[in-house]
């Protein structure tokens, strides 16, 4: 059964950099489950992948989201103000934070 999922995309060799994105079902919110991925998928990128940097967005009202991505030592960097259309045609701010591998 699949719960959720997480990755790594916009993977830059040249400057080291990639975004980590997730998503899981709200039935496994609040068990420990994203804050284990997520922790795992940095630890690949910055030993693995050797990146440097590895940043996420997040949308400000998304509470579990900030928790899970300060749990695994992203800072956050700022407002991306409507950085994302919504199936409505209205946009929305996001919030975007990283963790360097020096960390």
């Amino acid at each position: 059964m699949v719960i959720g999922s997480i990755g790594l995309f916009d993977i830059d060799h040249d400057s080291d950099s990639c975004e980590i994105g997730y998503s899981l079902g709200s039935r496994w919110w609040g068990k420990g489950y994203a804050t284990e991925a997520v922790e795992a998928v940095l630890d690949y990128a910055f030993r693995e992948l050797y990146a440097h940097r590895v940043q996420a967005t997040y949308h400000p009202y998304n509470i579990g989201s900030k928790r899970v991505l300060e749990k695994c030592g992203m800072k956050y960097e700022g407002v991306m103000r409507d950085a994302q259309r919504n199936p409505d045609g209205s946009f929305s701010n996001l919030i975007i934070c990283a963790r360097l591998s020096s960390d």
